[in-house]
């Protein structure tokens, strides 16, 4: 199983279904980037992509697979299981000395496996004509081009995991069949003992949050990714007034007392979200967040942008809230509404669990992958003329 990071919403999912997959007796290998030579990889592609986009600022947003993990050696025959392998894992060389001797899955926790450049092309029709005139590119005819073409010329053997329906439909717009793309959530187990309301506040407390409080909280890879548009859910805060507290957790250039910045420790990670009243979502466009799973499963309400494949997660007013993205004076009502109603935020917070324990239980999660496996291994054969064994 290959993941460029093990910290975000991918490197979560491929941690966990690793566990899961352990749990039914099957060996799994996760590897990732190298770190040191990785770094170097990361900073000589973020130079040149920088060159090459029309806005440079757009260099995390796309990744051209200019350079790889070419020592990465994987046995032969053996399933090679991708998951996000952007920034210095994955490159065309690696990819395709994998797929020649490889059955190979790839989990689409965004579209670059189809796009081979940028992540979130949202509806972008480019995608649908094989990206050859990329609108992020100053030349789109650039050499650039030569991975989405590596990924788009894949042998049919592969098989795709989607964790959305709205992921599978984009990756359907792109050109992959249907019936190579299984839709499977990420595995996120509901806790059976959530954390006592003594322990929450005294976490709160930590975070400087007064009893009086309610707070609400805001969790992403990089808080100052545009995409995640911050500013929404801190503008729909400020709304509420001095009685509801704000605390981030991700990456961020900034130094307030709001950012509690990066928790990589995932049993942290837990405690602090469980200490959460409300959980917002605001990007623009996104797959299906892990963070929205997980705070579900803890039994925390969400409020988020209806976008992307947020809504397989989220029935408005019965497993959380949606919203419609871009609308900072509904989402702020709506964290009020749930705020000033317990009754109906215990409600959300139950159906919430119930759909985590039916929809993403790692057990079902893992035969699910498994089935997959299978599939790409068979077809692999049948294409090979040999059998895997």
């Amino acid at each position: 199983m290959l993941s460029t990071y093990l910290r975000g919403g991918a490197g979560r999912a491929a941690v966990a279904l690793c566990e899961a997959l352990a749990a039914y007796g099957v060996p799994v290998d996760l590897r990732t980037r190298q770190s040191r030579s990785g770094q170097k990889r990361l900073k000589a592609e973020l130079a040149i992509t920088s060159l090459l986009l029309n806005d440079w600022q757009d260099r995390y947003a796309f990744s051209p697979a200019l350079f790889g993990e070419g020592s990465l050696q994987v046995g032969p025959k053996d399933v090679v299981h991708l998951h996000w392998g952007g920034q210095g894992l994955l490159d065309r060389r690696l990819y395709q000395r994998i797929v020649r001797s490889n059955p190979v899955v790839w989990t689409l926790h965004d579209a670059w496996p189809f796009t081979g450049g940028c992540h979130l092309p949202g509806d972008c029709s480019e995608i649908e004509s094989g990206c050859a005139h990329c609108p992020m590119l100053r030349t789109p005819a650039h050499a650039l081009g030569r991975a989405a073409r590596s990924w788009k010329t894949a042998p049919p053997h592969i098989r795709y995991v989607a964790p959305s329906r709205w992921m599978k439909d984009q990756a359907i717009r792109a050109g992959i069949r249907p019936d190579r793309i299984a839709v499977i959530p990420n595995a996120v187990r509901a806790p059976t003992v959530l954390p006592t309301r003594q322990d929450v506040q005294s976490l709160r407390a930590t975070m400087g949050i007064e009893t009086t409080q309610s707070l609400v909280g805001f969790v992403a890879s990089d808080i100052d990714d545009p995409n995640k548009r911050f500013t929404d859910a801190r503008t729909a805060v400020d709304l509420l007034g001095a009685d509801v507290a704000l605390r981030t957790v991700g990456r961020t250039g900034r130094d307030e007392r709001m950012d509690l910045g990066e928790i990589e420790d995932l049993q942290q990670l837990s405690r602090v979200v469980a200490a959460f009243d409300v959980l917002v979502v605001t990007s623009v466009i996104e797959n299906l967040p892990n963070v929205i799973v997980e705070a579900m499963a803890l039994g925390v309400p969400v409020v988020a942008y209806d976008v992307g494949g947020i809504g397989d997660a989220i029935r408005d007013r019965v497993t959380g809230r949606l919203v419609p993205a871009g609308n900072v004076t509904a989402l702020s009502r709506v964290v009020q509404e749930v705020l000033n109603d317990p009754e109906s935020a215990s409600h959300l917070a139950e159906s919430a669990r119930d759909w985590v324990h039916s929809s993403c239980n790692p057990d079902a999660v893992a035969r699910d992958h498994l089935t997959v496996y299978e599939e790409a291994s068979a077809s692999f054969e049948e294409a090979s003329g040999f059998s895997h064994t």
